[in-house]
């Protein structure tokens, strides 16, 4: 499968997480922005195991750009280096669907220059993966997380885009489906998502619109 352009970096890490988490999967993410925030996620997607290759690394429009090429892989906890963290805070809530969905522990700290809304994101994503029946501690940092199979139930993303594109992510291997609330900004993040996980074959849970 292929998709051209995700809008920015953290539309193409949701990718690279529900590709890397879906038996069988083999997707081209066309024209990437490669920064260090993209770098850090493919490196820590990696140390979990990732199967991510970097192709065709140019410039586009002054800016640089990559094809990545993402297939299934057994995913695996990691403690991941401190340096990376910070590096990947934007795509935090997709990393954190990994973790989950990997075998193992994840340890994601470093992260000391939190600010609220950020540490505020890490909370929601554990109190929803707690729901699902995964353990996730957030601690100053970071958060730890015990991987295993998500189940079902109903997770509140509090407007939060970023969590309810993950929590879309993560029914892809939920054992029951998946609700969301607070959801009703999410497609100011990257409208095209659903239709694009349809166009993929990504059968993706629809969000509660309460």
């Amino acid at each position: 499968h292929r998709i051209k352009g995700p809008v920015d970096v953290t539309s193409a890490v949701l990718f690279m997480v529900a590709t890397s988490i879906s038996e069988g999967c083999d997707m081209l993410l066309e024209d990437v922005p490669v920064s260090s925030s993209c770098e850090g996620a493919i490196d820590i997607l990696r140390l979990m195991g990732g199967d991510i290759v970097l192709q065709n690394v140019r410039k586009l429009a002054d800016e640089t750009v990559a094809d990545l090429h993402v297939r299934s892989a057994r995913l695996k906890g990691a403690d991941i280096p401190e340096a990376l963290v910070p590096l990947a805070l934007n795509a935090f809530p997709a990393l954190l669907v990994a973790a989950a969905c990997a075998e193992g522990r994840t340890i994601l700290r470093g992260a000391q220059a939190l600010q609220a809304d950020e540490s505020e994101c890490v909370r929601l994503m554990a109190d929803g993966l707690l729901v699902l029946g995964i353990e996730a501690e957030p601690v100053l940092d970071g958060i730890i997380i015990e991987g295993g199979v998500p189940g079902g139930g109903e997770v509140d993303a509090r407007g939060d885009q970023r969590i309810v594109m993950a929590f879309r992510v993560a029914s892809l291997r939920a054992s029951a489906p998946i609700r969301i609330q607070a959801c009703a900004d999410a497609a100011a993040l990257f409208p095209h998502f659903l239709a694009l996980c349809a166009q993929v074959g990504m059968r993706v849970a629809q969000e509660d619109k309460k």
